[in-house]
């Protein structure tokens, strides 16, 4: 059996990066084909669960492709649908709590994008994964607009009837279609500075996978309890000694928050003396959560009183001297 696939070689963000021409009308034209997308999902009774920049893809055409279905569930006339994980800048409040899932939880994340992509902010990220799932969770209806001043008046008003809190309350996929800012006209272009930013965070986060590494997939319910530590935008990695592919993980990195790199080793200096041995070794240990002057243990004293030599090994110059003399009259009486 032979499977067939396309090539799509560009990320759409980093399509509008680097696009001569990123504008207003630009983000809406995509947008609308991404709703077209997830609208055909959905009158098919198929919840994707995981939009978001990095599943949006072009092909050669500049036809934007929706990607990646490892979470997509499918909708039954009496099934209740919960799901709790993803990326956590990405993922809706019910994700969040573990809560019922709809057609309205893709569409949460559709707004989220379009905001990014208008103003390279991502509207919820936070310190910490937990910080921007309890920024998710607390939202109070209140989207912060500062950044929206290139942005029309409709540009607002579609992002502002996605991300709401109620899942009945945001407008469907069909809706989102119609919407007036789907005809956006604004030229204008846009600032990409910061757009660029979180393109390059997000490239970074993803070269962090390399030989010998695996995902684990973890929920938003532990990543809010703080199970995980104060991992900031990233979960930490587990080394696997069986594996040798550079590409082999056990699950996708979509299912997976942004990574960090493993803690080093704690830092070992050794310092030789010429009147002491073996070496002395000086530990710093640095505790999570601390300030520097108050993170570091008391080293050994590494200082040594250089005017008292060790016991038992004082030397004495005058004894060393007259000993050479001493020895040196002997050899000439033995020659005499």
């Amino acid at each position: 059996m032979i499977i067939v696939t396309e090539i799509c070689k560009i990320e759409l963000f980093e399509f509008f990066v680097t696009s001569q021409s990123f504008c207003e009308a630009m983000v809406s034209r995509y947008m609308k084909q991404l709703c077209e997308a997830i609208s055909y999902l959905h009158r098919n009774n198929i919840l994707h669960l995981n939009v978001k920049p990095e599943n949006i893809l072009l092909d050669e055409n500049s036809t934007l492709k929706l990607i990646n279905f490892g979470s997509a569930h499918r909708m039954n006339e009496d099934s209740v649908i919960y799901w709790n994980r993803g990326t956590p800048e990405f993922v809706a409040p019910e994700v969040v709590t573990s809560c019922q899932v709809t057609t309205g939880t893709d569409m949460w994340s559709v707004g989220v994008v379009t905001y990014l992509a208008l103003t390279g902010v991502s509207p919820f990220a936070g310190e910490t994964d937990q910080m921007t799932l309890f920024r998710i969770r607390d939202f109070d209806e209140k989207l912060n607009f500062k950044h929206f001043h290139q942005i029309s008046e409709s540009g607002k008003d579609f992002v502002s009837m996605l991300i709401v809190m109620s899942q009945s309350s945001r407008l469907s996929a069909d809706d989102v279609i119609n919407h007036e800012w789907m005809a956006s006209s604004v030229e204008k272009k846009l600032e990409t500075e910061r757009l660029k930013y979180f393109q390059s965070r997000r490239k970074w986060q993803r070269s962090l996978l390399t030989g010998k590494s695996t995902l684990t997939i973890r929920s938003m319910t532990s990543l809010l309890h703080g199970e995980y530590g104060s991992t900031s935008l990233a979960v930490p990695r587990h080394v696997i000694d069986d594996v040798t592919s550079s590409t082999t993980v056990t699950e996708s990195e979509d299912e997976e928050p942004p990574l960090v790199p493993r803690p080093n080793p704690t830092p070992t200096i050794q310092i030789s003396s010429p009147l002491t041995s073996p070496a002395v070794e000086r530990r710093e240990i640095f505790k999570a959560g601390r300030s520097l002057s108050g993170s570091m243990e008391r080293p050994l004293q590494l200082k040594e009183d250089r005017s008292k030599p060790p016991e038992g090994r004082r030397l004495d110059l005058l004894q060393v001297g007259k000993k050479n003399n001493e020895s040196k009259q002997h050899h000439l009486v033995g020659r005499s």
